[in-house]
């Protein structure tokens, strides 16, 4: 499912769980979009009662059918605006599943809401949720600062096929393949949403297609092409070691084979030279 505000997606079960777990989902989703949000505090509908309410301890596989979401925005009774969440069920009429209480512009809160129906039409018509959430997960914060990512930057999403690969200087934040049909535009939404996360909090980004060679038995090495143009064998740079910096670099390796052979050799130096100190 493509829209504008996310583009990679995975199969969930968000739409058939408690309406508690889609609630704090929906919370880091919203952080993740607008990080700037301005939004006092969510609502559960812990204060309301009635039919046309749902609780946070209701399953949402048994409230019925959604034929349809309802997200908007209205004036709040005394200052601020209500960021409304709703559910047309098919034989239940429509029930709130939560609300926001804000305090940004009226024009923030309604895109706001529209982010939360894309999110909430994808998970119940598709039974997929964004992964934007997920990614934004993945990035070191600041203590104490939900908002604010402890990178500096350039960080590097590297693209090879059906993969792709965050690298913070020689830290890999990430690396995922889409291995089933498609996995070449799913990497490439999946870095889309990298971009996105990193760049709406002012990291600066570095897009490449960089051919990247991995073995279970080599974790930590980084073995690439270091995206250098026409470059058609690998760098091996060795754990702890800084991309940047030729000199921590092994070698460059011609054949695939060489630099791999080169990396577990430079691990077994490792492993001997911590043996003989113990």
């Amino acid at each position: 499912m493509k829209n504008k505000r996310f583009n990679a997606v995975q199969p969930t079960c968000l739409h058939l769980g408690s309406a508690g777990e889609l609630l704090q989902w929906l919370r880091a989703y919203v952080d993740t979009l607008f990080p700037e949000n301005g939004i006092e505090y969510w609502s559960g509908n812990e204060y309301a009662e009635g039919p046309f309410v749902i609780k946070e301890a209701e399953v949402l596989a048994d409230i019925g059918a959604v034929h349809h979401v309802a997200c908007y925005a209205h004036c709040g009774s005394s200052e601020g605006y209500i960021i409304e969440l709703q559910l047309q069920i098919r034989v239940a009429g429509m029930r709130r599943l939560c609300y926001a209480k804000a305090f940004g512009a009226y024009d923030d809160c309604w895109a706001i809401a529209r982010a939360c129906s894309d999110a909430l039409e994808s998970i119940f018509h598709y039974g997929e949720a964004p992964m934007i959430v997920e990614i934004a997960a993945l990035v070191p914060r600041i203590p104490n600062q939900k908002a604010q990512f402890a990178l500096a930057g350039p960080v590097q999403i590297a693209m090879q096929g059906d993969s792709v690969t965050v690298m913070d200087g020689s830290c890999v934040l990430d690396s995922v393949t889409f291995p089933n049909d498609g996995g070449n535009y799913q990497a490439l939404a999946y870095a889309d949403d990298w971009q996105f996360v990193l760049e709406s909090r002012g990291i600066p980004v570095k897009r490449s297609q960089v051919r990247f060679l991995t073995a279970p038995d080599l974790a930590g090495y980084v073995i690439s092409d270091r995206g250098v143009e026409g470059c058609t064998g690998f760098y091996v740079l060795p754990p702890g070691g800084y991309e940047k910096d030729d000199r921590d670099y092994l070698g460059y390796f011609p054949l695939a084979r060489d630099a791999l052979s080169a990396a577990r050799s430079h691990l077994a130096e490792v492993q001997n030279a911590s043996q003989q100190a113990a």
